[in-house]
């Protein structure tokens, strides 16, 4: 009985550590019941975004709402107007970075910092040394 116990103590904590040294997204949690799409499709509101630290939020979409059928719609307001522009997303292999494809054919990549149900935090992918950062809210 006591050797069940102790194989069942060792085979949890081979499980334990191996969900926790397993982080796909360098912030949030290592597990989740939804697939990466289920958590990503969503209306996003920009809450911030950053370049190297200064505030860029006047020069990006105030929501992104993300479709299961690989289309986005950015939306821009002010003012009591808005203006759209549509485009397509798709995860890399691994689900780590996501490219958009706006109407226009320009391509950005969006490296997962965090992707939970309802908080998503990107960075932007470049050949720069500007580090552009963005936090996000689901509804």
């Amino acid at each position: 009985m006591k050797l069940f116990r102790l194989g069942a103590f060792a085979l949890l904590a081979v499980v334990a550590i191996s969900l926790s040294s397993c982080n796909k997204y360098e912030e949030g949690s290592n597990f989740s019941l939804l697939s990466s799409k289920a958590r990503f499709v969503n209306t996003w509101k920009v809450l911030s975004a950053t370049a190297n630290g200064t505030d860029i939020s006047f020069g990006i979409p105030d929501n992104y709402t993300i479709n299961k059928d690989g289309s986005y719609v950015a939306t821009w307001a002010a003012g009591g107007i808005s203006l759209n522009d549509n485009g397509k997303w798709e995860f890399n292999s691994d689900k780590t970075q996501v490219t958009l494809t706006d109407s226009d054919g320009d391509q950005s990549v969006w490296k997962i910092l965090m992707l939970k149900n309802k908080d998503l935090k990107v960075q932007l992918v470049d050949n720069t040394s500007i580090v552009t950062v963005i936090t996000l809210e689901g509804e």
